[in-house]
């Protein structure tokens, strides 16, 4: 009978260490799986933020190249401004050159 016990209570802590390791395995891959979605989550916002930076990088570089080809055609068009005035005095001296020969005469 006490052999009998013995192997019953044997058996019985035998089977409670069993249940523990599938308990402590269950746990670890519940953590795991937990880890493993957290990383996921992290990994696309990270992917997420760099693609607003990049959108924002290339909004910035687009406002830039605006204004640089804005600046050019005001320069462009301060240019041929101050070419049509050159080109109106030249006019009118040329006018008051003959004029003032006509008078000479």
């Amino acid at each position: 009978k006490e052999e009998r016990a013995l192997m019953a209570q044997l058996r019985d802590q035998q089977q409670s260490e069993i249940i523990q390791q599938k308990e402590k395995k269950t746990e670890e891959m519940a953590r795991l799986k937990r880890w493993k979605e957290d990383n996921e989550k992290h990994l696309k916002e990270k992917e997420r933020l760099k693609q607003v930076q990049a959108q924002k990088d290339w909004d910035l570089q687009k406002n830039a190249m605006k204004i640089a080809d804005e600046k050019e055609a005001r320069r462009v068009k301060e240019l041929a401004e101050l070419k049509a005035k050159m080109k109106a005095r030249e006019h009118q001296y040329r006018l008051q050159g003959e004029s003032m020969a006509k008078q000479a005469k």
